[in-house]
């Protein structure tokens, strides 16, 4: 085994370490550009839903399963379902109703092995939704209750 990776160009390994090196650093600089707003969002949405008069539609646990139904429909390889995300947007009444969700959602951490994405409702939103149907419906739902996505 030795004398056959003895064999092997010194350039063979030195290209190994850079491709490497590469594939750490392209990681590490994408999950420090995706990492988003944080909780900002989060916090100024749980501000001014104590300032709004309207208020929320649903119970707070409904809330909450709303945002593990988009953050499932949104996390992983191969989960990106987009309707589904839209269905539960599509649930959303007035601007508390948005902020509830928006706060509800927190700030959360992709699952999957090759992302170290974290964000709030909004960066997940921003990131994930690619369907140009998709996002007209959702932008067109949320701008009645003024909300600009």
């Amino acid at each position: 085994m030795l004398a056959i990776l003895a064999k092997i160009d010194k350039r063979v390994y030195i290209g190994l370490a850079l491709l490497i090196v590469g594939v750490i650093a392209f990681f590490v600089i994408r999950g420090k550009i995706r990492k988003g707003k944080g909780d900002g969002t989060t916090d100024e949405a749980e501000k001014e839903l104590e300032e709004l008069d309207v208020k929320p539609s649903y119970s707070d646990y409904t809330y909450s399963e709303m945002a593990d139904i988009i953050y499932t429909s949104l996390d992983g390889a191969f989960t990106n379902n987009q309707e589904t995300v839209l269905s539960q947007i599509e649930r959303l009444n007035n601007r508390a109703d948005w902020l509830k969700l928006v706060s509800s959602f927190g700030v959360k951490k992709s699952t999957s092995m090759w992302s170290d994405f974290e964000g709030n409702l909004v960066d997940w939103l921003s990131d994930e939704i690619d369907d140009s149907t998709v996002l007209k419906k959702m932008n067109a739902h949320l701008a009645e209750f003024d909300v600009k996505f």
